[in-house]
Formats: structure tokens, C-alpha cells, sequence
């Protein structure tokens, strides 16, 4: 603000919170009322961000460890709720191990205007780290973005590089 610089900027944290919580911390810390900030339910302000969750497991011992298709699903649509997001489709993959080059969220994805993608965890898209890369390449390169819920990492074009590396961790 001292600057006088303007733009979008990109705040990342270790815990995750609303816009509003957000909002009230920004308030706070620059000293303004934060009474002026005011809550607004995402139909309200009917601005919602497409999004879609994309579930997959594995093995079906992951349904007994909170990881089943209905866990991941649930948690997924309450953050997109808090967070602005309107769900308009989800995709679930059970026992895939991507092997096919064309999976479903690929051929969803193809061709559609850009929306944010849901995922879980980021082993929950890929356990093949090499093979993870070159899918969300094709993901990124279609205008789409992604963001991993349990990591709290969001990956767009110009992020794909970190998600490599994130993954050869």
C-alpha cells in the first residue's frame, strides 16, 4: 500500500481460511474498522468460481483409513462452499492407476473453459510422480487451474514447475 502498487496478488498460509477471515486480518493489520467488512454467503454474492472435485483411490483399504470416495467428496464440497467455489461436476476414479493416457478428468477436461479442480491430496491424483507431471501439464495447458486441499497448493500455467518439484520431495 506504501508502494502504490496495485494487481492481484497471491497470499499463501499454512492453515486455511475464508475470504471473510481474510478480510478481517487484513483489516486488522492495516488498521482499518473491521466493522466495515461485512460477511456474504457465496449465493449472495452469486460470483461463485466453477469449480470440479475430482476423487480417486486406489485400493479399497483407503475407504477404511478417511479416504474413501465419500470422505474425500464431502470434504471437498464444504471447502468449496466456504471458499466461493460452485461445484458443477464431479469425477471419481476408483481403483484407477492411471495407465490409460486418457483418463475421464482428461476428457472432461478437453476443450472446456477454464475452472478450478478439487483434489484431495496430491497422492490422490497420482502415485507415479513422472506420470502425474505430464498429466497436469495437459490440465494446466488447457487453461485450468488446481488446487491440492490437504497440501494447500494451487498450480496454474505458471506454476507447474513447483508441482514437479513438490512431488520429487
Amino acid at each position: 500500500i506504501d508502494m502504490h502498487v496495485s494487481g492481484l496478488y497471491h497470499a499463501v498460509g499454512k492453515t486455511c481460511i475464508s475470504r471473510y477471515e481474510f478480510a478481517l486480518r487484513l483489516a486488522e493489520k492495516f488498521g482499518y474498522d473491521k466493522n466495515l467488512v461485512k460477511s456474504v454467503t457465496s449465493s449472495e454474492k452469486k460470483q461463485d468460481a466453477p469449480a470440479i472435485i475430482y476423487i480417486r483411490v486406489s485400493t479399497n483399504n483407503q475407504n477404511d483409513h478417511g479416504q474413501s470416495p465419500a470422505a474425500q467428496l464431502d470434504i471437498l464440497q464444504r471447502f468449496a462452499q466456504l471458499n466461493g467455489y460452485n461445484v458443477v461436476h464431479s469425477i471419481s476414479e476408483i481403483n484407477s492407476v492411471y495407465r490409460s493416457r486418457n483418463t475421464r478428468l482428461l476428457q472432461f477436461l478437453e476443450n472446456r473453459a477454464p475452472h478450478k479442480i478439487l483434489i484431495y491430496a496430491v497422492d490422490r491424483f497420482s502415485r507415479n510422480a513422472a506420470f502425474g507431471v505430464e498429466i497436469m501439464k495437459q490440465i494446466l495447458g488447457f487453461g485450468h487451474s488446481v488446487l491440492f486441499y490437504t497440501e494447500k497448493l494451487l498450480l496454474t500455467s505458471e506454476t507447474c514447475e513447483d508441482y514437479a518439484a513438490f512431488v520429487d520431495s
